[in-house]
């Protein structure tokens, strides 16, 4: 598709000008969600360079939790309706605020520090090689 064209979404909503990437299409969808309804969050992830990953996972997590929820005897749409909201398509982020103003925790907050962690693993395990050789 080029740049320029007009996409629906499995949602029904329609994208202009998609960029190219390399992420899943509800992952990409979810990207686009994340950059209007959870701007704080979107832009800390940038930031941090974990943006595309903490998508690629979050959409790894709904599609197996919705094939549990399919063999536990829901329907598609059922699942969807369960599973999109807590990973994917996120409430806006002024409506997770406290009447302090403080953001609460949710399934993604989690999701961000198990990615934090992985890569720490990583860059300490690149160290312990580095330092071996």
């Amino acid at each position: 598709m080029k740049s320029n064209e007009t996409e629906v979404t499995p949602t029904g909503r329609e994208n202009e000008t998609l960029q190219e990437t390399d992420l899943p299409p509800l992952a990409q969808e979810a990207k686009e969600h994340w950059k209007e309804f959870q701007p704080t969050m979107y832009s800390r992830l940038e930031s941090e360079g974990t943006l595309d990953q903490t998508l690629i996972k979050a959409e790894k997590r709904t599609r197996k939790e919705m094939n549990e929820l399919n063999q536990a005897g829901y329907e598609d749409y059922e699942a969807r309706e369960i599973v999109y909201p807590k990973y994917l398509f996120l409430r806006d982020e002024a409506e997770d605020e406290d009447p302090d103003g403080e953001l609460t925790a949710s399934p993604m907050a989690n999701l961000h520090q198990e990615i934090i962690k992985e890569q720490q693993a990583l860059m300490e395990k690149a160290d312990l090689e580095e330092a071996n050789l």
